[in-house]
């Protein structure tokens, strides 16, 4: 341990030494050591007066003996000034160094991520604002000429920065020679035929830990220490002094860490149970324990109390926290309670026995069978049709009874005491549906801007109606004869549907839609339609030229109006896409003046409105660069919308056309939206409708290819009558043909998203297809290929659930059938 310290000590004092002669040189222009100053900013220790100020929360704290800037986990950054921007644009040879540390936890793939940012935009866009940036995403250096594309010097790893641990970074440049050091070794060098000073005028928006685009994620949870901007490009020597501290920083932050671990490490005191003594806090430190009475508290946290009538123990626990050498320790002097009587424990059992029955049941309840006194608990329903004695869900309450109440008697029993408490559960109400009704559109041609249905049985997987041609032809409907975005709405009598669809010829341009189009239905068959020329109905509010976009209508009825309300986003000339609302007319006809439903302060597109526990939630894309799925909320339609400013999406590429839809006799809700550029729908679940967890995917080919689209549940009736009139070509609630023929495959039972191998008789080099159906008769996975192997494989989807399936395959004029069980 000696020896190392001395290590330490010798390389921090050759640093020291070594960058007092890089200073005597006068080429460091700005330098933040990032030392806690008395009135709260960060001083330029260059003497060149280049001051920066800590904004949304970012502190400045200490590590041990070295002093960081800390941007925290609420959007922290650092404005180095507008004097700053006058020196960038000065500089040609140049070097940006800095030591980073991002928490191991924190998500830094997205878009943003920037370490530094000198830029002459506020909020740069595809074409407009030059800057030099540096971002932890791609461990990238960029120099642009206007916007992210005209960077006309990109010079990057591609992948992303090391997290965990202090890496220092340095951004070099000489001539037209751009290369990045990461700890003292090259990362990437190429050539970069801008400078600093080609930017041609000051930059006035020069931050650290702060996006230059709208949208972008800020560099959250992330520590920084050592910021150096230099005029010259430093040698590699200069680099490898700058990189000396880094064991140092690293050890120190290791010790700390430790000593954050024993500060927040707690011990539930008194203790009447079994201790759940972690073994590690995260961040790999280990804790390891000891007792001074392991027959009463063992080093696992078993737990054996006193006897009924005798006095409390006194027990000493120790906690050792290491990592890397590093320890610290922690005593807890506890309280072991004796044994209570058996009364007492009943009493105590019962005033703790709670069940979760703040919502209506969709699914099994779970019912404790002990108290944590030792009592046993023994439950009855009163009606077991429906939840039985264990808590099963026997059955919902048919539609058109309402939701039930279910009275368990809940009785606890110690020894000879027994005492009992009844609890009421609420149990949801069948909602009558079968099946999903997905509405959509196809692609940017005009043969695929139109109206098309699909049908599920899950909600993940669709089967095309009319074998996947439109249900309407737009040319009938839309003005511009083609039509985009539909979004289909069950009324709230239950037996009328509305429509409504963006009028839109995208090869026209992106921006030369003016309109609408309403669309009514009793049967979701036949429909009345009406299309909204924006200009021509309201002359006075809207210039045909200045109007460049009406995109992604969708609708809602407002119990406050009476009224339907139907929302959209309307871009126009010189100002940001604004979300709007009209109310319709009872006969779904016309609309009234638009009004801004929701300003998001920048341009904000593709919004669905969902109502769940007495909140409106309006889910919307923020469109730009660092696009994606965001939400705000509002008790009331037209009332104030406070956003979450959080993105949804699990995903990095880019999406749009968010729809949100709850499962069938379910509480849980789905988030789908559209991967654009990737050719697939992607759907994610949520209880809350605030945190999603990944599904699945749709395929990237097929008969079924979703764009923006909308999903509704039907009835059993209503799904018959859709097939009725438009037939899918896959099977859908209909017998597999008999056959005895099957062929060897394995594993069986395969788990959901995992690879079957199907074994062939022989190889006659014949097309072969695959195809799996659920137990309901729903197409599940399609594949053909031209010439199979000896083995094939195919991969089942992860939006399959468990359960029994049927494969068929198709080989040459032989088909063959086989059950699989997935789980």
């Amino acid at each position: 341990m000696k020896n190392i310290l001395f290590k330490t000590i010798f390389l921090i004092l050759f640093a020291g030494t070594y960058l007092q002669q890089i200073h005597a040189d006068n080429t460091l222009l700005l330098h933040y050591t990032f030392e806690p100053s008395a009135n709260g900013q960060v001083n330029d220790v260059s003497g060149n007066g280049h001051n920066g100020v800590l904004l949304n929360g970012a502190k400045l704290r200490s590590i041990g003996e070295f002093a960081v800037a800390d941007l925290g986990n609420d959007n922290g950054y650092i404005n180095m000034g507008t004097a700053t921007g006058a020196m960038i644009n000065t500089l040609d040879d140049f070097s940006v160094a800095v030591n980073i540390f991002i928490d191991p936890s924190t998500n830094i793939t997205g878009n943003g991520n920037f370490v530094w940012v000198f830029s002459t935009g506020e909020a740069c866009s595809q074409t407009a604002g030059k800057y030099i940036a540096y971002r932890v995403n791609a461990q990238r250096y960029a120099q642009s000429t206007g916007g992210y594309a005209n960077e006309k010097v990109g010079i990057q790893k591609g992948t992303a920065a090391t997290k965990g641990s202090w890496q220092h970074v340095v951004y070099t440049q000489s001539g037209t020679i751009g290369t990045i050091y990461v700890n003292g070794t090259v990362l990437a060098t190429e050539t970069a035929s801008n400078k600093p000073k080609d930017i041609g005028a000051a930059t006035t928006y020069n931050w650290l830990g702060r996006p230059h685009f709208s949208g972008d994620a800020y560099l959250k949870n992330t520590l920084l220490s050592d910021f150096r901007v230099y005029n010259k490009a430093l040698s590699t020597t200069e680099i490898a002094a700058l990189c000396a501290n880094q064991n140092a920083l690293n050890g120190a932050f290791n010790q700390q860490e430790v000593i954050d671990a024993k500060n927040a490490l707690e011990v539930e005191n008194p203790v009447g149970n079994n201790l759940n003594l972690p073994t590690t806090t995260g961040n790999n430190i280990a804790v390891a324990w000891a007792s001074d009475k392991p027959e009463i508290i063992s080093a696992q946290g078993i737990v054996n109390r006193p006897a009924n009538g005798q006095p409390a123990a006194t027990v000493t626990l120790t906690a050792t926290l290491t990592k890397d050498g590093y320890s610290e320790t922690k005593t807890f002097t506890l309280t072991v309670i004796p044994l209570y009587s058996d009364e007492e424990s009943v009493n105590k059992d019962l005033a703790a026995l709670m069940i979760d029955n703040e919502h209506c049941l969709y699914q099994d309840i779970d019912l404790p069978e002990a108290g944590a006194e030792g009592s046993s608990i023994a439950w009855v329903s009163d009606k077991p049709e429906y939840l039985s004695n264990e808590g099963k869900l026997v059955a919902l309450p048919e539609k058109g009874l309402g939701n039930q109440t279910v009275t368990f008697i809940a009785t606890l029993t110690k020894g000879e005491v027994s005492v009992t408490r009844s609890f009421e559960i609420c149990v949801a109400e069948d909602e009558g549906y079968e099946a999903y009704l997905f509405a959509y559109f196809t692609g940017n041609a005009q043969a695929q801007e139109q109206i098309r249905f699909a049908l599920s049985m899950d909600g993940y997987n669709y089967t095309p109606l009319n074998n996947g041609n439109p249900i309407v032809s737009s040319d009938t409907i839309a003005i511009k004869k083609a039509v985009r975005d539909p979004h289909i709405l069950r009324g709230i009598d239950g037996n009328t549907f509305y429509m409504v669809v963006t009028d839109m010829k995208s090869s026209e341009g992106w921006s030369s839609n003016d309109g609408l189009v309403l669309m009514k239905s009793i049967d979701m068959v036949n429909w009345t339609h009406t299309a909204i020329d924006f200009p021509d109905t309201w002359s006075s509010r809207f210039n045909r030229t200045s109007l460049t976009q009406v995109w992604a209508p969708q609708t809602i009825y407002d119990p406050d109006a009476g009224k339907y309300m139907v929302y959209y986003s309307i871009g126009e000339s010189g100002q940001h896409y604004k979300i709007y609302y009209s109310y319709a007319n009872e006969d779904f006809t016309t609309l009234t003046l638009p009004q801004v439903l929701y300003d998001h302060g920048s341009n904000t597109i593709d919004s669905d409105i969902v109502y769940m526990d007495d909140l409106y939630h309006l889910f919307f894309k923020t469109e730009g660069n660092g696009n994606g799925i965001q939400k705000a909320t509002a008790s009331q339609l037209t009332g104030t919308w406070t956003p979450n400013n959080t993105y949804l999406q699990q995903t990095t590429v880019a999406v749009e056309g968010s729809g949100v839809f709850k499962l069938i006799n379910s509480d849980e809700w789905i988030l789908m939206y559209d991967c654009y550029t990737s050719g697939y729908y992607q759907f994610c679940k949520s209880n809350d409708l605030d945190n999603f967890t990944w599904v699945c995917n749709t395929t990237t080919s097929g008969s079924f290819s979703p764009r923006h689209g909308t999903v509704i549940p039907i009835t059993q009736e209503e799904m018959t009558r859709l097939k009725n009139k438009w037939s899918p070509t896959s099977l859908i609630n209909r017998p597999l043909e008999k056959s005895s023929k099957t062929l060897t495959i394995y594993p069986n039972p395969v788990s959901v998203s995992g690879t079957l191998t199907i074994k062939l008789p022989e190889i006659n080099n014949e097309a072969i297809s695959f195809a799996v159906y659920s137990a309901q008769g729903s197409l599940m996975y399609r594949e053909n290929k031209n010439k199979p192997a000896t083995d094939e494989t195919i991969t089942l989807p992860a939006c399959m659930r468990t359960g029994i399936y049927f494969l068929k395959t198709q080989y040459g004029n032989t088909i063959y059938h086989n059950k699989v069980l997935v789980n």
